[in-house]
């Protein structure tokens, strides 16, 4: 693997800790270190404090062997239309949060390991029969594929929905995550609704 260590006055010799070794520095500043590692046959997966001379970060670097599962964060989400007047539209945004079957074997235990967030693939499908019907994946607005990154569609009504309704939603957000030739998904809900006009200054 290519890491980037990144911090303040970084001087001395990188460290990953046990079963990951350094096998090259590739550049190294007073702010970012880039090493290519390795991790020793057999190593256990978990987390490693990383060092860099007398200082240390511990859990920085997570050790797997395959993505067993995925979650979306934040489950529940709420995106609301805009761009009519002076409201604008607010987004929402989500990560996909990769995980490993811990020492069970059985993704979705609690002996899990945490690999953190990792690069998705991100489309939206309708969340209930009632949200294909309406066909809100279509007028409700487009998650970006590569960030994750949901926009609303235009607030007003639209008189190409039943009875002229907005363009809310309830969407179904899927993040598909790649890793060792495999392809791993998660879920999560995404509810797209009007705009607020009442913005009181304590919520």
């Amino acid at each position: 693997a290519r890491l980037t260590l990144v911090g303040t006055k970084l001087n001395g010799q990188v460290s990953l800790g046990d079963g990951v070794r350094v096998n090259r520095v590739i550049s190294a500043s007073p702010t970012e270190i880039t090493v290519g590692a390795s991790a020793s046959a057999g190593t256990a997966a978990g987390t490693r404090t990383v060092k860099v001379g007398y200082y240390e970060a511990a859990g920085a670097l997570t050790v797997y062997d395959q993505v067993a599962a995925v979650k979306v964060e934040p489950g529940f989400g709420i995106a609301r239309v805009g761009g009519s007047g002076t409201t604008p539209p607010v987004k929402a945004t989500f990560e996909a949060v990769a995980y490993a079957a811990g020492p069970d074997g059985q993704p979705g235990t609690e002996d899990d390991l945490r690999i953190g967030v990792m690069p998705a693939t991100w489309s939206v499908e309708p969340f209930d029969e009632l949200s294909a019907t309406l066909e809100d994946v279509k007028f409700a607005g487009a998650i970006d594929a590569d960030s994750g990154l949901f926009t609303p569609a235009d607030a007003g009504l639209n008189p190409a929905r039943p009875y002229s309704t907005n363009n809310a939603g309830n969407l179904k957000v899927v993040a598909t995550v790649a890793d060792n030739g495999q392809t791993v998904s998660g879920e999560g809900q995404l509810i797209v609704t009007v705009q607020r006009w009442n913005d009181p200054p304590i919520r």
